[in-house]
């Protein structure tokens, strides 16, 4: 090519120390490219509360986002069709409200929100379900002090709203009420109960029934903090008659282990009171753990086991529909699944919203992985926050045609899986696999067949005189060695407590996997990036954050890049300059590596940096053009195409699920594929450099009097198909590709095409090059005969030899499988026949 990468390199580390107080800009600007796009789906539900609307048959959903601080309400349709919609309310909305408590009046025909700001007293909220939907600002006297996490009940024959404890955590430390109040809803006044009886412990995450048949509340479970965070498995009743008595139902065994954040329903029909999922006392995520408390006769509580596991989540919407007669499931945890069981026969979940594969694309996510499959050239989603909703697996293709492929793959190695682990993706190679490390057991899925998900090797040891990994742990896999790294981590103590790790260690990836401890980071962190450049055999890694005791006082490392070889003893050495702190580090921006040229791609948001991490200089901001995506989610480099992917990002104020693509590299054009007939030469070429310039193909027979025979059209893609339909028999032709470079015209490699009927002998290269993963080699032979194809490493070692002389005359190409489990870099191929022998240059990219 003309242009090299190292020239460009060097024009941009000259810019960059024209600033010395302020991060670089660069001069040269890229256009984003809009691979795909697909309508939102349903938002997910992170931390919503909810009930049942009889009068219309649907779940009410109030969502608070706490960034934007507005309240949400999603109106779940489940008659014949369930389809969701954001519910529009007039009116001035509520603001900054968080784990509020929500009733259906039945009198008012109303949703009853009541819950505090930060620091606030208690408001209540109506949102007339009538007419036209308005919020409305309840006026209300003697209000309790500040809570969230409070339980809730409408008492129906006081005509009122009941609320039991929730959590002050405007207060330090955080004070967990074990107070009853009661709200009057034809005067608006609160009045504290003055109750008889042992009181419940103060907590918040608790759930709560009203019993209609005995006119009482039903209290279970929750959480509070002391020292460590405590889990409850208690069950309470509150008689609601004239003496409001507060007195323990004592159960045995057995009995829901304790937890918080979970669904609680009542049902009717047959008299239970339902405890689904919610957070165990591991801090873990429960599956479909369903209880049911007989509420008549000697109280007894029965697990439903179904056939399937419904994905673990805390903070459901989980209400009874009598109409169906089924417990319904709506979000909870990031995530916008509704499924139904049927009580009658409570065997299966089965998935109302939204339904599972096929679909075109997948929805927008968060804490996936996003890996490159090089033996397919496509990427992996693994996982995400929608993972079992849509599907647990999806691939991803750059060329022309279907981007997107939903694959019914595992939801998730194991019940309880949590999504975030699934950033620590990579992809094996060697053996065909996608491996995750979970924080103690790495797990392998085959690429090919995606079937289950399988524990690799042991879980890692767990000895006191060993340094622990943790979770949020960098990954990345040596190719040469074949082995996991594992660098950093985090460790809790307790609830919101802990610290970060500064160990690195290896899991061995052959037969007999096994972890030994290779070394120290230059500093403990977690959350860090970690690549492996398989070109210079180090490991290198980017950003993190550092936590210290329990006083929780946590550092963000900033964009600060250090590099180290892996070969024996790790020597690790800072690659950071001026300007590297001011630049967010991850997770806050996703970083991304090219091997092949040693630079390093940060995103956030909007903006975009670079830097060439063995250059001295910063890093430098990248201008993009036209329309620039908001990236929140991984980024991936695409060897093949030499650019960036952002595989769900969007346009600030767009729901829609994008799919973009930034060219990365200098002007380049790939050769995919050369064809000649006895009246046309057809060749396919790819360059995702080439989009938005002016581009020509031109035509020579001696390469010095080259002619334009046509103009060339890069698609979104980067490829473009053109057929020579002008060409003479007998003769040999040259081809080039001219792109406008601003006001300068660049040009390929030369592409010789020969003629069938006098072929010669030549070595026409590897189809593309540089190639990812496998080489496909096309040369030319004159005629049948002995001929041979040898390929050697740089150190001369011949890496395969192969008889091609039987393929007789003609050009043919050849894929070399050997070549999946060869190390990146530059190799030769050389062709012989008679004495004679040709050589070409290959680049073979992991």
């Amino acid at each position: 090519m003309i242009q090299t990468s190292a020239a460009v390199c060097a024009t941009l580390a000259v810019a960059v120390t024209l600033i010395v107080t302020e991060v670089p800009q660069a001069s040269a600007s890229e256009p984003w490219r809009q691979l795909s796009s697909a309508p939102p789906f349903p938002p997910a539900l992170s931390l919503p509360v909810g009930v049942y609307d009889p009068v219309r048959q649907r779940v009410l959903a109030i969502e608070t986002d706490l960034k934007d601080q507005h309240v949400t309400v999603l109106a779940i349709d489940v008659g014949a069709e369930t389809h969701w919609s954001v519910l529009p309310i007039s009116g001035l909305a509520p603001l900054e409200h968080y784990l509020v408590g929500v009733v259906h009046d039945p009198v008012r025909d109303r949703l009853l929100m009541i819950g505090s700001r930060w620091g606030g007293a208690v408001e209540t909220w109506a949102a007339s379900l009538s007419g036209t939907p308005t919020w409305q600002h309840l006026a209300t006297s003697n209000e309790p002090t500040s809570r969230w996490g409070q339980s809730t009940i409408y008492d129906a024959i006081h005509d009122r709203v009941v609320m039991f404890g929730g959590a002050d955590w405007h207060s330090y430390p955080t004070v967990y009420m074990s107070e009853t109040w009661s709200l009057d809803l034809l005067t608006g006044a609160w009045t504290q109960v003055q109750t008889t009886g042992s009181l419940p412990q103060g907590r918040e995450g608790h759930g709560a029934i009203y019993d209609p048949a005995r006119q009482r509340m039903l209290l279970f479970g929750g959480h509070y903090e002391a020292a460590t965070r405590g889990f409850l498995n208690d069950l309470w009743e509150l008689s609601l008659g004239d003496t409001a008595i507060w007195s323990e139902i004592v159960v045995s065994e057995p009995r829901p282990g304790p937890r918080s954040a979970f669904g609680i329903v009542y049902d009717p029909l047959r008299r239970w009171m339902l405890v689904h999922g919610g957070l165990n006392d591991q801090s873990g995520v429960e599956p479909d753990n369903l209880w049911a408390l007989k509420l008549d006769g000697t109280p007894g509580w029965t697990p439903i086991s179904t056939v399937d596991t419904l994905r673990g989540r805390s903070y459901p919407v989980d209400v009874y529909d009598p109409i169906g007669d089924r417990l319904l499931a709506c979000g909870g945890a990031g995530y916008p699944q509704v499924s139904s069981l049927s009580l009658a026969a409570p065997n299966r979940w089965d998935a109302l919203l939204p339904v599972c594969c096929p679909l075109t694309s997948p929805s927008s996510r968060f804490g996936h992985g996003v890996v490159y499959d090089s033996r397919r050239d496509r990427f992996l989603v693994v996982g995400g926050d929608y993972s079992s909703a849509d599907s647990a697996l999806w691939s991803f293709r750059t060329g022309p045609g279907i981007h997107w492929v939903g694959m019914r793959g595992p939801s998730a190695p194991y019940a309880g899986f949590e999504a975030d682990h699934a950033q620590t993706t990579e992809y094996d190679s060697l053996s065909d696999r996608v491996i995750l490390f979970d924080g103690a057991q790495a797990w392998a899925l085959s690429a090919a067949n995606p079937v289950a998900w399988v524990p690799l090797g042991p879980m890692f040891p767990r000895a006191s005189e060993l340094p622990p990994i943790g979770s949020a742990a960098g990954v990345a896999i040596d190719d040469r060695r074949h082995r996991l790294l594992v660098s950093g981590g985090y460790q809790p103590y307790a609830h919101s407590s802990g610290y970060s790790v500064g160990d690195v260690w290896a899991l061995s990836l052959g037969s007999d996997p096994t972890w030994y401890r290779l070394g120290d980071l230059p500093t403990d962190s977690y959350g860090h990036v970690a690549f492996y450049d398989a070109i210079r055999d180090r490991m290198v890694i980017v950003g993190g954050t550092q936590v210290h005791d329990v006083a929780r006082s946590r550092r963000s490392l900033g964009a600060v890049v250090w590099s180290s070889p892996v070969d024996s003893v790790l020597r690790w050495t800072l690659l950071s300059a001026l300007g590297d702190a001011a630049l967010p580090g991850p997770p806050k921006a996703r970083a991304t590596y090219d091997p092949r040229t040693g630079r390093m791609f940060l995103a956030c948001d909007s903006s975009l940096w670079v830097r060439q991490i063995d250059n001295p200089a910063p890093w430098m901001a990248l201008v993009t053009y036209p329309t620039v995506p908001t990236i929140t989610n991984a980024i991936a480099y695409d060897p093949a195409r030499d650019q960036l992917l952002a595989l769900f990002a969007s346009p600030a104020g767009s729901t829609t699920v994008d799919a973009w693509a930034l060219a990365v590299g200098p002007l380049s054009v790939k050769v995919l594929a050369s064809e000649r007939a006895s009246d046309a030469v057809t060749i396919r070429l790819r360059s995702t450099t080439a989009w938005g310039h002016s581009a020509v193909l031109e035509r020579s027979e001696e390469i010095t009097d080259w002619q334009v025979i046509g103009p060339l059209a890069f698609g979104i893609e980067g490829e473009t198909l053109f057929t020579d339909h002008s060409i003479r028999p007998g003769h040999d032709y040259h081809y080039r590709v001219g792109i406008l470079n601003d006001t300068t015209m660049w040009y390929s490699d030369d592409i010789f095409v020969p003629d069938p009927g006098s072929l010669r002998l030549a070595v026409l290269g590897s189809r593309p090059n540089p190639a990812v993963g496998r080489l496909r080699l096309a040369f030319s032979l004159p005629a049948l005969g002995p001929a041979r194809i040898e390929v050697f490493d740089l150190n001369g070692r011949r890496c395969l030899a192969r008889e091609v002389g039987p393929m007789g005359p003609g050009t043919h190409a050849i894929d070399i499988a050997e070549s999946v489990g060869w190390r990146a870099g530059v190799y030769y191929a050389r062709l012989q026949r008679n004495g004679e022998s040709r050589k070409a240059r290959m680049v073979l990219l992991p």
